[in-house]
């Protein structure tokens, strides 16, 4: 279900508000987000795409959202849901993550 147009119609009733102001906000929120595929959690936590899968099944591993194509992606914070809730510890560093903390640290 998309919210975003129900959203867009409450901002505009809000007084000094307003959909524009609305959609910045999400936009500074989602920038600052990593989001992940399947396949990356897989590389990150050195598991079989399979497993992975298996975690979204069980409900361990909740979706953020799907893409128009199809594909699925994971937040940061869903990746940190899955570490409490299975006791999984990331064993690799994407390079975008490095690339992240790099700046991060400057």
């Amino acid at each position: 279900m998309n919210l975003i147009p129900t959203f867009l119609m409450l901002a505009n009733e809000i007084p000094g508000y307003s959909a524009a102001k609305f959609l910045q906000e999400v936009r500074s929120w989602v920038k600052d987000d990593i989001f992940y595929s399947q396949q990356e959690i897989a590389d990150k936590y050195n598991v079989s795409l399979q497993t992975v899968k298996k975690w979204c099944a069980d409900g361990d591993l909740k979706a953020s959202f799907k893409r128009p194509n199809g594909t699925i992606r994971y937040r940061e914070t869903d990746l940190l849901e899955l570490e409490n809730n299975r006791g999984v510890t990331p064993v690799n560093v994407l390079p975008r993550e490095a690339q992240r903390k790099a700046k991060e640290e400057k």
